[in-house]
Order: C-alpha cells, then structure tokens, then sequence
C-alpha cells in the first residue's frame, strides 16, 4: 500500500471528477432555477453563477458520499483478501462463508480470481 496517499487530494479529484456529472444530472433544476431568479432570459453569466452555488451547497454530500463508498471498497477489498488468506489455508467454504457472511458462490468467484 502506498503510504503517502493524500486523502484530501483524492477528495479534490473525487470532487473535480464528480463535478460534471453533478451539473448534467442536476442541470433542469438548475435552469429551472435561473428562470425563477432571472427569468426567461438565461445568461450565461448567471447560469455559471448558480451552477456553481448549487454545486458549492452540495460539496460536502458530495465528499461524505464519496468517503462512503471508499470505505465500502476498502472493507470489501479487506474481506477478499481475509477470504483468499482462508482459502490458503484450506478452510472449508461453508466455515468462510459463515464468518465472512457471503455466499459459497462468492466465495468460488473469489477464488477463481
């Protein structure tokens, strides 16, 4: 594992990654919205403006979404790794899929990988 691993800088390019497409799916609601505080007329200049204090209003469930789901990996890349190590020491399958509460077929993919 790398030892330096910047978690902030991560979350930044989580964050710069997930930008775009939080724009793209939230973008009716964000003209819907330029409507109502400009009206018809959208310019760009104000719809930049919104698209960014929308966005800025969600960063931090953004990042907690993201920290989320890195969690979610990591505990599942653990498991794998406490599977693959019982396998390797020749435990039953059904005893490794009752400790680590996943299914003998899991487990069978696991071990073909």
């Amino acid at each position: 594992p790398d030892m330096d691993w910047d978690i902030e800088k991560d979350i930044e390019n989580q964050i710069a990654s997930t930008k775009a497409e939080f724009i793209e799916e939230h973008g009716e609601e964000i003209k819907a919205e330029i409507k109502e505080e400009y009206g018809e007329e959208l310019k760009k200049e104000a719809y930049e403006e919104l698209k960014e204090r929308i966005y800025n209003e969600n960063i931090d469930k953004i990042k907690e979404e993201y920290l989320n789901q890195l969690a979610f990996e990591t505990k599942e890349q653990n498991t794998i790794l406490f599977i693959k190590n019982m396998l390797k020491e020749k435990y039953p399958l059904k005893d490794i899929a009752k400790i680590t509460n996943k299914s003998i077929e899991e487990i069978k993919k696991i071990s073909e990988s």
